[in-house]
């Protein structure tokens, strides 16, 4: 959106937040929401500037090969039961989950030499992202096994980071989800526990009004 200048959406942003210097600008309230996205444009996304010994701390702390690189680990084999993986003691449950959100994270890196990093969409053959490329993605794809999309929905932890993410990363709108969060999941487990062991059934407006 923020590359294609002779695409639609970039003429609707420079219309609506202008552009300066050839670029669309991202300063100031009205820009705000495009900040991160233009942060991905040049290559400064949050996502990618954070090391994997920071964004999974627990796991860093817990390996014995601390000194790896990314190609070391990737030769290795950091598939699940790789070689990449020692630890100082057995996983815990919960370790093990995260463990499996880093092999996942990985599983989308392509490592190449002399070669420099560049966002691609995999979806079109040229690489670049399209309207139709995404459209095509979401009507066209194949159904997933049952039990893959019950585990993404219950997913405790993905669901509540997911959640209080939703509204950017501000620590009081943050703090402000989760407690929206954790109040909604405790009425749903109020009622749950009421009608198994109970017998008592609040209706869906009883609920929000809880």
């Amino acid at each position: 959106m923020l590359v294609d200048k002779a695409g639609l959406w970039y003429r609707v942003l420079v219309a609506r937040y202008v552009e300066v210097a050839g670029r669309l600008a991202v300063g100031g309230r009205s820009g705000s929401s495009w900040r991160e996205v233009a942060k991905i444009r040049d290559g400064e996304s949050a996502e990618g500037g954070v090391p994997l010994s920071v964004k999974y701390r627990r796991l860093f702390d817990l390996s014995i090969n601390k000194s790896s690189t990314v190609v070391i680990v990737r030769n290795l084999g950091w598939e699940e039961g790789g070689a990449a993986w020692l630890w100082r003691r057995q996983l815990w449950a919960w370790e093990e989950e995260m463990l499996g959100q880093c092999r996942s994270l990985l599983s989308d890196i392509v490592l190449q030499s002399n070669v420099a990093d560049q966002w691609l969409w995999r979806h079109d053959l040229g690489g670049g992202y399209t309207v139709r490329g995404s459209y095509h993605l979401l009507t066209f794809r194949e159904l997933q096994d049952g039990e893959t999309i019950t585990d993404l929905i219950w997913h405790k932890q993905e669901h509540f980071v997911q959640f209080i993410h939703s509204s950017g990363g501000l620590r009081a709108r943050r703090s402000f989800l989760q407690l929206i969060w954790l109040c909604s999941i405790w009425v749903v487990w109020n009622e749950w526990n009421n009608r198994i062991f109970k017998a008592k059934e609040s209706t869906v407006h009883q609920m929000l009004d809880k």
